[in-house]
């Protein structure tokens, strides 16, 4: 590559990382372009790619929720990595709603995986009115997201080898079908592994390995957050989408897991919302689908595999313990400390009193934002 195009492609990153606290991202940048070579287009335009995702989504002047953010990011990966390497270069950014953003992007001679930039979109615009710590487990899901793509494929075999013999055995219930009837099948056993199948690119296992993520690491909040979602759902919890798994299945395994776990005590309002779903949704067509989807013990394997990932990574674990340390910090707060503390805490003093949670929300996020300003 020219010294002149090296050059321009600089000027164009120092403009778009110009801001001060983009400057860890920056020399990430910098640096990428530095390993450029002309002899491989390919990397160039990768590259190039790599950048424009970045130009969309930044926010150009970034104001104090943008440093909350960072800092809730940074502290949260850094409780994380005890087994698994996460990026130390995770830039929030603002979508309007929680999402994990993987952008395609070039890979170099020797790199290291810490240096590598990934995206969290939080709710909300870059205003401190939209931050809200009760809603951040939602966090620890995205962050879930992220430890999936830095795990060993070989995690999911369990996955991939149950959904091999239950497609296997779904071709050999109709071996003498004819041609519609096979198309059938074949179409149902497409949408089976698009939902299941880890390598695809939204599927259910990976929304399930999330979840649960987050509930080992935030607990009830967690499973607030859950309710939250699920209460005000007012279509068919039994309808199919490959992207996100059904409602029903969602709160069936958060039952379960939240049950392993030790919360069962703060299960009641979703075993509520379960039966209601059960009684009202009576749609014959959706039921049996969603029955053909989730049999052969599949969701239950891919709970036990997303448990194992959080207790082989030694990912933080939320106990009583660590509830009623949330609280003694949060009926006196002089510092935020860490980013699960902080999100219990404020889930202690919103189920304590609704009444005067706005009132303790306000007074600890202008603490938070005077620290990050001192």
């Amino acid at each position: 590559m020219s010294a002149r195009a090296k050059n321009n492609l600089k000027l164009r990153l120092e403009d778009l990382f110009k801001a001060a606290c983009y400057d860890s991202w920056r020399s990430v940048m910098l640096d990428a372009v530095n390993h450029l070579d002309e002899n491989h287009p390919d990397a160039i335009t990768a590259f190039t790619k790599w950048m424009h995702c970045f130009e969309r989504i930044l926010v150009k002047n970034p104001g104090d929720r943008f440093n909350m953010d960072c800092w809730m990011l940074s502290n949260a990966v850094s409780t994380l990595e005890n087994k698994v390497a996460l990026s130390k270069y995770i830039v929030p950014f603002y979508m309007g709603e929680w999402l994990y953003f993987s952008p395609p992007q070039p890979t170099f001679k020797n790199e290291n995986a810490h240096r590598r930039i990934y995206g969290i979109s939080f709710p909300g615009s870059d205003f401190v009115e939209d931050f809200h710590p009760l809603d951040y487990s939602w966090l620890y899901h995205e962050l879930g997201h992220h430890i999936i793509d830095r795990l060993n494929s070989n995690v999911f075999a369990p996955v991939t080898t149950a959904m091999k013999h239950l497609a296997q055995g779904e071709k050999r219930r109709f071996p003498s079908a004819s041609a519609p009837v096979r198309k059938i099948i074949s179409e149902r056993l497409k949408r089976f592994q698009q939902a299941w199948s880890p390598e695809s690119l939204e599927n259910w296992t990976t929304e399930i390995i999330s979840d649960v993520i987050s509930l080992w690491c935030c607990g009830p909040a967690f499973l607030r957050s859950i309710h939250e979602i699920v209460h005000k759902f007012t279509g068919n919890p039994f309808l199919m989408d490959n992207t996100h798994l059904p409602h029903a299945l969602r709160i069936r395994l958060m039952l379960e897991a939240g049950d392993s776990l030790g919360w069962s005590k703060y299960l009641d309002a979703l075993h509520q919302c379960n039966k209601q779903w059960k009684t009202n949704n009576g749609d014959t067509a959706s039921r049996n689908e969603f029955a053909a989807m989730v049999q052969g013990g599949l969701p239950s394997l891919v709970l036990k595999t997303s448990l194992d990932i959080c207790r082989n990574n030694q990912l933080p674990r939320c106990t009583s313990s660590s509830v009623e340390s949330a609280r003694e910090w949060a009926n006196s707060p002089k510092s935020i400390t860490s980013t699960p503390e902080f999100i219990l805490g404020a889930w202690v003093k919103y189920v304590e009193s609704r009444k005067t949670f706005d009132e303790w929300e306000s007074k600890v996020i202008d603490l938070f934002n005077n620290e990050l300003k001192a």
